[in-house]
């Protein structure tokens, strides 16, 4: 095997390394701002594939308050409309680059949304009833498949994404992060609790936001 060769194999097991270890997570001002502002919030979030922000999908509870929210880039323009050149550049920027450098925030890419306050009420209850603060994800159960002595098993894939859950209460901000579960819960090793309600929590944020 040539130098060229390993040095592609330690930088794969390198970039695999980097990917799939626990960083803590420092909270940006946008959770703590809901954490002091509201009982319970629930953000879900696919894992980014790019330097770009992937949008917050979000629903919280004050009181008997239920409300959903959006933290992602602006609209695009409209293509009818005629703009000088450098007017165009500028708020393009503003409205979906100039966010994966802003510090998330109650700023101009936080947006409530409206859902009637019923559908409101069976999205809280549906979610509820996966119990997202009990689960364990990929950290506690491991990643990808493992078998009894924690050794990984089956098939694998390298471009699944990810999904993260952010779990807020006036005590803790939890981030669940799962690698590919829809892959590995339909294809691979069906049967893992923690996968099985992260996809139906998916489902339900899909239905309401349409991701």
């Amino acid at each position: 095997m040539n130098l060229k060769s390993l040095l592609f194999i330690f930088l794969l097991g390198s970039f695999s390394f980097a990917t799939f270890a626990q960083i803590k997570e420092e909270p940006n001002a946008l959770q703590l701002f809901l954490q002091a502002n509201a009982d319970s919030t629930i953000i879900f979030q696919y894992a980014p594939y790019t330097a770009q922000l992937s949008p917050y999908y979000i629903l919280s509870k004050k009181s008997d308050t239920i409300t959903a929210y959006t933290y992602k880039a602006l609209p695009r323009l409209d293509k009818r409309i005629k703009l000088p050149r450098s007017i165009g550049l500028k708020i393009r920027h503003r409205n979906y680059i100039a966010i994966s450098s802003a510090p998330i925030d109650v700023n101009i890419y936080f947006e409530p949304v409206y859902f009637s306050s019923k559908k409101l009420l069976d999205f809280w209850k549906n979610v509820g009833k996966e119990s997202p603060w009990q689960l364990a994800d990929d950290s506690a159960d491991g990643h990808a498949c493992v078998d009894k002595d924690g050794n990984r098993t089956g098939n694998y894939v390298y471009d699944g994404g990810g999904v993260y859950l952010y779990l807020i209460t006036k005590n803790e901000i939890k981030k669940l992060d799962y690698y590919a579960p829809q892959f590995f819960e339909k294809e691979v090793c069906p049967g893992r609790k923690g996968r099985i309600s992260i996809l139906k929590i998916e489902q339900l944020f899909d239905r309401h936001f349409q991701l």
